[in-house]
């Protein structure tokens, strides 16, 4: 076996190794995005907490119809 082909083999298992590695990161990642959506945080439990969580998420409806 020549230097030539002991490099390329080398080459081939960093590439697999590679690709493993940010494939298992990347499925870490979707599963901990998925879990978040799959349990989601707690609601408020006061009216006012409710409101005041729109409010985060969504503006205020009035302003546009001011005309």
């Amino acid at each position: 076996m020549s230097l030539k082909q002991i490099n390329q083999n080398e080459g081939r298992g960093f590439e697999e190794a590679s690709q493993q590695l940010l494939l298992d990161i990347a499925m870490e990642s979707s599963l901990r995005e998925l879990n978040q959506m799959a349990n989601p945080s707690p609601k408020p439990a006061s009216l006012s907490g409710y409101y005041q969580s729109l409010h985060e998420w969504r503006s205020p409806a009035s302003s546009e119809f001011k005309n």
